[in-house]
């Protein structure tokens, strides 16, 4: 949470008492975590991508629950930073034995975005209002596949971010 109006000191002051009050509690964390949700899979049983009139929305089926997952962590284990990848960072500086599987969340929060936000200039360019949903047909058979990958390594985030919910 960050102020953006009225006394700043006092949200950041709210903030950070709210923060110290989770440290160390794995209830409250798991509780976040579930109250967030899962995300929507992006990947159909045959490996094909699930999409609505061409087009799979990245936000729902990829950002969320990774984005979501992230803060959890965060919260639990006592690391301060906003941002996914410094997050996950800290996440993986206290928890060292799962360094891959947290540095292939930050891969793919950045696969992601990437590919939100050039779909999102193609349809301003068309006059179309931009969306978190990709045109999967526009992509290049390299870029089907670093999709690909990324939607696989969100589909363990319920196990993984489980696994470090109660990891010290």
């Amino acid at each position: 949470m960050r102020g953006v109006h009225g006394e700043i000191a006092l949200a950041d002051l709210l903030w950070r008492e709210a923060f110290d009050a989770a440290q160390g509690n794995a209830g409250f964390a798991k509780l976040l975590l579930e109250a967030a949700g899962q995300s929507e899979p992006g990947r159909n049983w045959f490996g094909g991508f699930r999409t609505v009139e061409g087009r799979i929305d990245l936000k729902k089926t990829g950002l969320f629950g990774l984005v979501s997952t992230a803060r959890t962590l965060a919260i639990r284990h006592h690391v301060s930073e906003r941002s996914t990848p410094a997050r996950l960072a800290g996440i993986k500086s206290v928890v060292q034995e799962v360094e891959s599987e947290l540095d292939n969340l930050v891969e793919a929060q950045g696969v992601f975005l990437d590919f939100i936000l050039k779909q999102q200039i193609a349809d301003l360019q068309r006059g179309w209002p931009p969306s978190n949903a990709v045109e999967i047909k526009g992509l290049s058979r390299r870029d089907r596949e670093r999709l690909r990958a990324a939607l696989q390594v969100g589909e363990n985030l319920d196990e993984l971010g489980r696994d470090l919910l109660f990891k010290a």
